[in-house]
């Protein structure tokens, strides 16, 4: 698969802070959905091996949650056909509608109209994937983590 967007469903088991433009903000316990998008060298695949090192440099937003010991990938989703900063962003948009926000940038910085690309899931687990079916327009594919990897 070369080009796509995934969500990252993540449990942050204590409370971990990251910066974004300077500021500092305190993630507390809980579940978080992550949108990105992988289209580089290796395509998305390339990109999720990635956000699953924990020892790596920071480079991306994201990267302060994945390289944390306290934060665990638990799932992925990839949104097949869905591709590009302004896919990126409407699914973000159609996120913002249902879920708690993020720190506003995070993932983000170059996406003028959703305020962030990280969500606090204040939901029941059980009622996150008919949000994400919606918001990416059925074109989903979910993978437990170990499945994933081909554990």
């Amino acid at each position: 698969m070369a080009k796509a967007l995934y969500m990252l469903l993540i449990r942050i088991d204590s409370s971990i802070q990251v910066r974004i433009r300077g500021a500092s903000y305190n993630l507390q316990p809980g579940y978080y959905l992550y949108i990105g998008s992988g289209g580089g060298p290796g395509g998305v695949h390339a990109r999720l091996r990635r956000h699953l090192i924990k020892e790596k440099s920071i480079h991306w937003h994201i990267d302060q949650i994945t390289t944390n010991t306290d934060a665990h990938i638990i799932k992925v989703w990839i949104c097949n056909s869905l591709w590009g900063p302004y896919m990126e962003s409407r699914v973000a948009l159609c996120l913002e509608k249902h879920l708690d926000h993020g720190p506003p940038g995070f993932g983000s910085s170059d996406d003028r109209h959703a305020k962030t690309h990280l969500f606090a899931i204040g939901i029941d687990l059980s009622s996150l994937e008919p949000i994400l079916r919606e918001c990416c327009q059925d074109l989903l594919e979910e993978y437990d983590i170990d499945e994933y990897l081909g554990e």
